[in-house]
Order: C-alpha cells, then sequence, then structure tokens
C-alpha cells in the first residue's frame, strides 16, 4: 500500500518528464531509454512527446494546438475553449475529474492524442511500430499492476484498491501541477496558431511559477514548478 502512495507521487515526474525532454542526459540514448519509465508505469513515451513536447510546449495555450492540457468536453479552461452546458458545473465537477486524470492518460488520453496531433498538422504520419508499443505496453503494465499482487497473495478488490488509490492520488498531483501552471488569470491565451510571439515570449506569456521556493516541492516535481 505505502509503495503505491510513493508511486502515486512519482509517476510521472521526475524521471520519465525529464528524459522525454531530453534533459536528463547529455546523451540521447540514455535520455530515450529512461523515457520508457513512462510505458512501465501505464503511460507512453512516444504520446507523451507528441501531446507535451510537440503539441503542448510548442503551441501553449493556443486553442486547439497545445492538447496537453485541454480538456474538452470534460471542462473549460480557456476562454478561448467553446461554451458547453455542462461547463456552468465544473467548480463541482473539477473535485470528480482531477483525481481520474491519471487513469484517463493510462486508458484514454494516450490513444487519443496521436490522431489529434495528425489531425493539426503536426506530424504527417506515426511509426506503425509506436502503435503496437503503445497497446502492448498498457496491457502489459495492467496484468502486471493488478495480476502481480494477486499472483503474490492479495485478492483481487486489495489489488485494485490499492492500484485506484496510487492513479488517484497521482491524478491530483497533475491537476494541481498542470493546471495552474498555465489555466491561471494572468496568463495569457489564444484561440490560433497565428500572430503568436517567439517561442521564448509564448512561455514566460502563458506559464506560471508554483511556489518555487519549496524545495520540498521542487525536490517531489523535479523542478517542473519553475
Amino acid at each position: 500500500g505505502m509503495g503505491w502512495f510513493v508511486m502515486g507521487l512519482l509517476l510521472i515526474f521526475n524521471i520519465g518528464h525529464d528524459a522525454v525532454h531530453g534533459t536528463l542526459s547529455p546523451n540521447d540514448r540514455i535520455n530515450r531509454a529512461a523515457s520508457l519509465v513512462f510505458n512501465m508505469v501505464g503511460g507512453n513515451a512516444y504520446s507523451w512527446r507528441m501531446k507535451h513536447n510537440l503539441a503542448h510546449h510548442l503551441h501553449t495555450n493556443i486553442e486547439g494546438m497545445g492538447f496537453d492540457t485541454e480538456m474538452d468536453p470534460l471542462m473549460r479552461g480557456s476562454p478561448e475553449s467553446p461554451h458547453r452546458p455542462q461547463y456552468r458545473f465544473q467548480v463541482l465537477t473539477a473535485a470528480l475529474v482531477y483525481p481520474l486524470l491519471s487513469l484517463l492518460i493510462l486508458l484514454v488520453a494516450d490513444f487519443s492524442i496521436l490522431p489529434k496531433v495528425r489531425a493539426a498538422g503536426l506530424i504527417e504520419r506515426h511509426p506503425p511500430g509506436e502503435w503496437v508499443v503503445l497497446v502492448a505496453s498498457k496491457a502489459g503494465y495492467l496484468f502486471l499492476a493488478l495480476g502481480g499482487p494477486v499472483a503474490a497473495g492479495w485478492s483481487w478488490v486489495d489489488a485494485l484498491g490499492v492500484f485506484l488509490a496510487g492513479h488517484l492520488l497521482c491524478g491530483l498531483l497533475i491537476a494541481a501541477v498542470f493546471q495552474p501552471s498555465h489555466y491561471f488569470p494572468e496568463s495569457q491565451f489564444a484561440a490560433d496558431d497565428h500572430n503568436r510571439p517567439n517561442w521564448f515570449a509564448l512561455q514566460t506569456k502563458t506559464t506560471m511559477d508554483i511556489a518555487p521556493n519549496s524545495r520540498w516541492l521542487t525536490a517531489v516535481l523535479g523542478g517542473l514548478n519553475h
């Protein structure tokens, strides 16, 4: 149980995030190998690179382009996102949606992002092998994460309980880091990719620091709060 609690805190950040960015090591082979940590914990290094590096960081807070923090039709975070009737209740639904973010990445977003970046014209085609790795690694993760504890003598109820607890905690942490980093009153938003500032200006205009003087938070997030 405690192991799942710690995994819930560290599932997304530190090694995998920095490796996909190519900043964990000056050796690109090491970065690519380390990025597979995402695959080991239910994510996918390739889909993360697509939605986080290619889409989000190059098109931060640009509607229809920076997919990493967009949650339509579940919630509306940008003034440029379309209005939907259910958004009038999102101050309440956020409490349900945010803990589910890790599970949504695991079961939905990693699959849906690939056609999205193609439709947006960010990439011409995805290597077929990446689809194979995506499906196989997800299946392998679920088999080990749920079947492993059962094989060790746990009941299915206990195995599923700690699995969900870890992911719900991770989902809350993802929301606490990524949402206020960009969806904040002082952040700037754009309806499209026209007349955008240069990349450096785009990052400073759309991104907020989160408790940058907190050593504990900086350690847990691997500096992602800066």
